[in-house]
């Protein structure tokens, strides 16, 4: 499992990940950006090691296992340590969440979507 790489879309390309997360902070950035030439790919590693995790995050180590035991990141136990799933690490970024808070505002509220949005062209 750990030699695999993964990526989120098809569409998604390094340089679109390492964009994102320098939204996300500068030291985020430096992590993937290190994870990424580590592999020598243009793809990141399905999993990765709880200090890159906690370097994107911008937490501790300890607070990235305390989300794993919530169920927030998926971990597993290797030989060489625990390591921690790319695409949930990626997915608890600012960006990815907010994202996520305004779909389902969208989503619970389709009237008020739908009042903007007619507000918005003038009609």
């Amino acid at each position: 499992m750990g030699g695999e790489a993964y990526q989120v879309e098809s569409s998604l390309t390094t340089s679109d990940v390492l964009e994102r997360t320098a939204e996300a902070g500068v030291d985020g950035a430096a992590a993937v950006t290190a994870v990424s030439f580590e592999h020598g790919t243009a793809k990141l590693p399905s999993w990765i090691d709880l200090d890159s995790a906690a370097t994107i995050l911008g937490v501790s180590k300890l607070h990235i296992r305390l989300m794993g035991r919530d169920g927030k990141l998926r971990m597993m136990t290797t030989g060489s340590g625990i390591k921690v799933e790319t695409s949930s690490v990626m997915s608890r970024l600012e960006g990815c969440m907010r994202s996520r808070e305004v779909f389902a505002l969208h989503a619970a509220h389709q009237g008020r979507l739908v009042e903007q949005a007619a507000n918005a062209i003038g009609a």
